[in-house]
């Protein structure tokens, strides 16, 4: 399997584990966007993206990446949070906050054999904006954690065999 396939799993798996919240984790492409009624995903969801690499050489055609993970976080509001709600109400409106930190929890310094240990470098609200520029109200909270690491690609380095040469020495006796 290539190298972000092996990445996606060793991620989306160890996020299953550590944050049993999750109901459901997945490549994000566009299912928060792209939906007539309700998005195809269970909430609260995890959707996972290599935004960008950039590439540094090394020699034998090795090179080591620098990538970029984006980390979306999807809710539906399930109370208010406004001040003259009760606190439980408050308290519960707000959980996204509690799942997100466990999910920077479990990825803040993971690393595999494929990776370097994953560092948080921002965190932010998606704006939630359709077609007309006006607010969506598609209802959704989705949230965006973007983390570094790097690792190294070795995968075009050429791969020589070593074939023992077939000599016939053969001797000449003079007089």
């Amino acid at each position: 399997m290539n190298y972000f396939g092996q990445l996606f799993i060793a991620l989306s798996d160890h996020l299953k584990k550590q944050v049993p919240e999750l109901r459901w984790i997945d490549q994000d492409f566009g299912q928060l966007e792209v939906f007539e009624y309700r998005p195809n995903v269970s909430f609260p969801c995890v959707l996972i993206d290599f935004a960008a690499a950039a590439y540094s050489n090394l020699s034998q055609l090795s090179q080591v990446g620098e990538l970029t993970i984006t980390v979306r976080s999807g809710f539906t509001p399930f109370s208010s949070a406004q001040q003259s709600a009760p606190m439980d109400v408050r308290q519960k409106a707000l959980e996204y906050y509690e799942i997100e930190q466990k999910v920077y929890q479990a990825l803040q310094g993971f690393s595999t054999l494929l990776c370097q240990p994953l560092m948080r470098m921002s965190a932010q609200t998606e704006q939630r904006v359709g077609a007309s520029g006006a607010q969506e109200a598609s209802g959704l909270r989705v949230r965006i954690l973007s983390f570094q690491t790097s690792f190294e690609d070795n995968s075009a380095e050429r791969q020589y065999t070593v074939q023992p040469a077939n000599l016939e020495i053969q001797q000449e006796i003079h007089p």
